[in-house]
């Protein structure tokens, strides 16, 4: 989606509702397999414009001693309008945050032909097998939004 477009949806949105939305990027693949284009799509209910120090997850790890006890702020980029859009690199990212009842799902497609991970699982660099089923928050580039709620 553009820019544009996700200012104008977040302009209506009342932060914290639930919201749909599917996004799509490119894996990044070992080189022996960099001719062929796997890529990743997911889609789930997220939650836009939420404060992360509200969440009652982020408060009962930061309690636990799982998290710092304040804030440390970003771990990259900028807040170009916050609580929304964070700017890294000349890239712009809507941050979301997990919704606990609504499971992400993903598919993955090589060459465009949706393909099981463990088919591909040794096609890929050790960064993209990372669980993120424990995440409180993440961000998705822009550019890779296909469609948001």
């Amino acid at each position: 989606m553009l820019y544009g477009q996700i200012k104008r949806r977040l302009e209506n949105n009342q932060k914290g509702t639930f919201t749909s939305m599917v996004w799509e990027r490119p894996v990044k693949t070992k080189k022996a397999f960099a001719d062929n284009i796997i890529t990743k799509r997911s889609e789930g209910v997220v939650r836009l414009g939420v404060e992360y120090d509200n969440m009652k997850d982020v408060k009962e790890k930061r309690m636990s001693g799982e998290l710092p006890a304040s804030n440390e702020g970003l771990q990259w980029g900028t807040w170009a309008e916050y609580p929304y859009i964070i700017e890294h690199k000349g890239n712009k990212y809507l941050r979301c945050a997990t919704s606990q009842n609504n499971k992400i799902k993903t598919k993955y497609f090589v060459n465009g032909k949706e393909t099981p991970f463990e088919d591909i699982e040794n096609m890929v660099l050790a960064s993209e097998k990372k669980k993120t089923d424990e995440l409180d928050v993440f961000s998705v580039n822009i550019d890779n939004i296909i469609a948001l709620g």
